[in-house]
């Protein structure tokens, strides 16, 4: 079962407290409430102001605020603070995420300089986790565990040791919240690969530091919620307007576009004019803001159920997978098969596979290639019964890469005889040769027989190196052609094939059974006059 929270944006731009309305007209907003642990209840937060407008709402539990005052308590004062934390909660309008604490591996953040070990962290989120699910209302409310400081190692543990040992300890948990910056200005910086110097040489220098939090999560929590809550330049804000902020939201808009997770929202650290990072007033910074937001990026969830109803089974491959040759080379989900051309020099059997680094929908794709100086064409298809004369519209997700360019292009199909892919009558739809995008490819065809087949197709024509699709999230539709939607295109077939008259072929079949066809006849002319006569 899905459910929206309330206080839920469907866009990625976010910042690190409100601001007004002309510098984020939608997206996230990052609240910070201290919680304390005195025994007065807590009055609660009216949030309901944002998200009544369709702002998605996002506050941080803190214990305390100042250096060593505490993210969160020394266990003699956590019932307290629990306690608080449930009354904030249920005196709160507006809001349904909340997350437990700060970079507790950071010393500024213990309280009283008393280290905040991992496991101690996990059973902090536990309590609170509990206390806000008991509350009537809130039962579907999401407890993300706190943040880890990126490059931060006062605990001598490592950051993602830290945020691992904190996941592996918990005994509930409904999502993430991380952090990731650059260490300047400059654009280049968001998608750098630069590493740490060891011992930290597996570790990413700059904002792909977010990829490091989300390799380490499970694939057990993939499905889980993940909110970027802080993001800057590790420094004051440069008011320059040099598109930092549009590649960032660029890159993480990539990033839930070609994987498995997704990332729900990046919030710039920080509105208000509270501390150096501030971006209040500074126009150069908030009109490249403004410019990210212009691309309206947006985030789904790949795991909810296709809006759309499907006429495939196993549309996007989340089923079981079976080995279509025993040598495992054609690894194919259920229902689905695989046609290829082989024994046709420089043509080569592909090799299909499941795959879950790039996924547009679900936790699964196909991904097929032929084998290095190879040329390939192949179709992985599935048989669908169908009614003679009906229109149906096939199409599925796609992605390309090609090194160096084979010329690889993909498109899909529909056989409207239910045949071969490779027989004359065989429909490709318009293809596609951008790499390293998702693209939609799509075909329209007539059925004329009980069974299609439809088919996810692809050709690369120079034998190079590399040329490896990967599909996913396929549809087949019926469409009706009632003069309101757009007329299919429906090019007239050489003669033999797709649209044949039934009257004549009827008479032709009557005339074969009555015909005795001698030994010394040529039985392909024959056939071949009779064809021409009807």
């Amino acid at each position: 079962m899905t459910v929206v929270l309330p206080g839920t944006s469907p866009y990625l731009a976010g910042l690190h407290e409100p601001a007004p309305n002309a510098v984020m007209p939608a997206g996230w907003i990052l609240f910070l409430s201290e919680v304390g642990h005195s025994p007065e209840p807590h009055p609660g937060v009216d949030y309901s102001e944002w998200a009544d407008q369709g702002y998605g709402t996002i506050c941080r539990l803190q214990y305390r605020w100042g250096n060593q005052a505490g993210t969160l308590p020394r266990p003699e004062h956590l019932d307290g603070y629990v306690q608080r934390v449930r009354t904030l909660v249920a005196n709160s309008r507006g809001c349904s995420r909340w997350i437990v604490g700060n970079e507790p591996g950071n010393a500024v953040e213990w309280p009283d300089g008393w280290p905040l070990e991992p496991e101690y962290v996990a059973f902090c989120y536990d309590r609170c986790w509990q206390a806000i699910h008991d509350l009537s209302g809130h039962e579907f409310d999401e407890v993300l565990l706190p943040p880890i400081g990126p490059w931060n190692d006062d605990t001598g543990i490592g950051w993602i040791e830290y945020f691992q040992r904190m996941m592996a300890a918990v005994e509930f948990l409904d999502g993430f919240a991380i952090h990731a910056y650059t260490h300047g200005s400059d654009p280049a910086l968001i998608t750098s690969e630069a590493m740490m110097n060891p011992p930290h040489q597996n570790r990413h220098y700059e904002f792909r530091v977010y990829r490091d939090w989300m390799k380490a999560i499970p694939m057990l929590y993939w499905d889980l919620p993940v909110y970027l809550t802080e993001t800057n330049q590790d420094g004051p804000w440069l008011d320059e307007r040099n598109g930092w902020v549009t590649e960032m939201y660029r890159e993480i808009n990539a990033w839930n576009q070609s994987g498995s997770q997704v990332i729900r929202c990046a919030c710039l650290y920080r509105w208000p004019h509270y501390d150096d990072y501030y971006i209040e007033g500074k126009s150069n910074v908030i009109a490249d803001f403004q410019a990210a937001q212009a691309h309206e990026y947006k985030w789904t969830n790949k795991l909810d159920p296709p809006e759309e109803d499907t006429l495939l089974l196993n549309p996007s491959f989340e089923g079981e997978w079976y080995e279509q040759t025993p040598d495992g080379i054609l690894v194919l989900p259920e229902h689905w098969r695989a046609e290829y051309r082989e024994h046709d020099n420089p043509y080569k059997r592909p090799e299909i596979k499941p795959n879950q680094e790039f996924t547009t929908h679900g936790q699964w794709s196909i991904r097929a290639f032929p084998p290095e100086h190879s040329r390939g064409f192949y179709g992985i298809y599935q048989e669908v019964e169908s009614q003679p004369g009906q229109w149906y519209k096939f199409s599925a997700d796609v992605r390309l890469e090609s090194k160096p360019s084979g010329r690889l292009a993909a498109f899909a199909g529909i056989q409207p005889w239910g045949a071969s892919i490779f027989a004359r009558q065989m429909v490709w739809g318009e293809e596609t040769q951008e790499q390293l995008e998702w693209k939609r490819v799509e075909v329209i065809a007539q059925a004329f027989g009980g069974k299609i087949r439809v088919a996810m197709g692809a050709e690369n024509e120079f034998a190079s190196r590399n040329n490896t699709t990967w599909w996913d999230n396929a549809k087949l539709e019926l469409w009706e052609c009632n003069g309101t939607d757009p007329e299919p295109p429906d090019p007239e077939p050489p003669t033999g094939e797709c649209k044949l008259d039934w009257e004549r072929m009827a008479k032709l079949v009557e005339a074969v059974t009555r015909f005795v066809v001698s030994d010394e006849l040529d039985k392909s002319a024959w056939t071949r006059s009779k064809l021409e006569q009807s």
